[in-house]
């Protein structure tokens, strides 16, 4: 009877040290999760009608349109990729955030079902042992 006391501590012990170290790595992926998003966000709000590399538009000839406007395509394209990367990497860490706190939801519940039999055969056990005496 003590042993199965025992054994039922084992697995809340057991439970517990799983829940905490879940909740932790959670945490952690969340943290990423809203650094990276946020980034995404910074640079989605970024001023796209200023092209820092070109030279201004009222500094040039009208022979030098063609070329500003090259400019301008080239650095907008290289701003697409880079937005195409921020929003990735914000999607990808988001999914693997989701897919930790399922997983810890599922630890939990083992960690509360492990908690009640605990209980539950405590109170089996220490009932018998009020009837013997």
């Amino acid at each position: 009877e003590v042993a199965q006391i025992e054994a039922r501590e084992k697995a809340v012990s057991q439970a517990e040290d799983e829940l905490q170290t879940c909740t932790r790595e959670a945490e952690v992926l969340k943290q990423n999760t809203t650094r990276l998003c946020n980034q995404t966000r910074g640079f989605s709000t970024k001023d796209l009608t200023t092209f820092s590399r070109c030279d201004s538009l009222r500094s040039i000839g009208r022979d030098e349109i063609s070329k500003y406007l090259d400019c301008v395509q080239q650095e907008f394209e290289e701003d697409l990729e880079q937005a195409k990367s921020l929003y990735a990497s914000c999607n990808r860490s988001t999914d693997e955030y989701n897919a930790k706190a399922k997983h810890c939801a599922g630890v939990r519940t083992r960690w509360e079902q492990a908690s009640c039999d605990l209980q539950k055969t405590s109170a089996l056990l220490c009932s018998a042992y009020v009837k013997c005496r």
